[in-house]
């Protein structure tokens, strides 16, 4: 469980900047027609590569990234202002679906699930929608 755990974690928070201070950028867009990051993550110099949309420094869209093998390890998405917006999934180092969660406007929304290795259902917790106000 402690892997599944380690492994769900790095997944999810690849793509934010809770590895920044880890991260060596190779080629980091600035301007909303950039759209692809590659990192060294190790001295084995292991590659995770991130592709989306940055735009006014933010990430916006959809980002998709791969590990060294070029299996998916995570796609998310975000809203342009940058807030985690939509499906986030991450996948195991094969590219097998490990969790699905929805955000909207940064917040947890919907049904979220986890899966084993085998592929079987473990986990779903279901989130309240956001509250909206009307002005």
């Amino acid at each position: 469980m402690k892997n599944l755990t380690t492994i769900i974690l790095f997944a999810v928070f690849a793509t934010t900047n809770a590895y920044s201070q880890e991260l060596t950028a190779v080629n980091t867009p600035q301007t909303s027609n950039s759209e692809t990051n590659a990192y060294n993550l190790s001295p084995e110099k292991v590659i995770l590569q991130e592709k989306g949309f940055i735009v006014n420094g933010k990430k916006v869209g959809k980002w998709i990234s791969k590990n060294s093998n070029g299996n998916t390890i995570s796609i998310v998405s975000y809203d342009k202002d940058g807030n985690k917006d939509g499906v986030w999934e991450s996948h195991d180092e094969n590219g097998t679906l490990r969790t699905q969660s929805f955000y909207k406007n940064g917040e947890r929304v919907g049904e979220w699930k986890m899966w084993n290795e085998k592929g079987e259902l473990v986990s779903k917790k279901n989130y309240a929608s956001p509250s909206f106000s009307i002005y």
